[in-house]
């Protein structure tokens, strides 16, 4: 009776600690979970708000675009005062320059949107990984020594119970 009680006040106390190690452990891989959504949420955020023009390659295309139109204006412009071209053609050959910088930016929206479109995909990945994280959790270092001490609370119930550590009885002498 003595070893059942001590086996499980030992299964009780194993089972109390190896929860609270659980616990505390649980709480701070949850926290750190919250963190890593809130860090992706933000990214999330600033990477679709941005404007695509405003990225370094976007600003060198349109500034070398916007360079080479004026450049090409002003060579159209003097070939077509020196061979005496009317207003209307003038216009027409801006025109058609301005359709080619339209274009490009047309393009590069294009582009903005296929990059947003990636970081859309991969902030989902992401994010589901986390979820599955949450949902997974292991409780490694708890659990082990939960069922470690629940083990031996079990093995000495059992040794108890079973009268292995019983002390040898003296016989009782019978006297005539």
């Amino acid at each position: 009776m003595l070893g059942l009680a001590i086996g499980a006040g030992v299964q009780t106390l194993g089972s109390l600690v190896g929860g609270l190690l659980t616990m505390g452990r649980q709480k701070k891989y949850q926290q750190s979970l919250d963190e890593e959504q809130n860090t992706l949420d933000k990214w999330y955020r600033q990477t679709q708000s941005r404007d695509y023009s405003q990225n370094e390659n976007a600003k060198a295309t349109l500034a070398t675009l916007h360079r080479n139109n004026k450049r090409v204006t002003e060579q159209s412009n003097n070939t077509l005062i020196r061979n005496g071209a009317t207003a209307e053609s003038r216009v027409a050959t801006a025109a058609a320059l301005n359709e080619g910088y339209a274009d490009a930016i047309s393009n590069l929206s294009v582009m903005n949107r296929q990059q947003q479109e990636a970081e859309q995909d991969r902030y989902i990945n992401l994010r589901q990984n986390i979820m599955q994280r949450r949902g997974n959790y292991v409780t490694a270092p708890g659990d082990y020594i939960s069922t470690a001490t629940q083990s031996i609370g079990g093995t000495i119930s059992n040794l108890w119970g079973n009268d292995a550590f019983k002390l040898p009885r003296r016989a009782n002498k019978q006297q005539n």
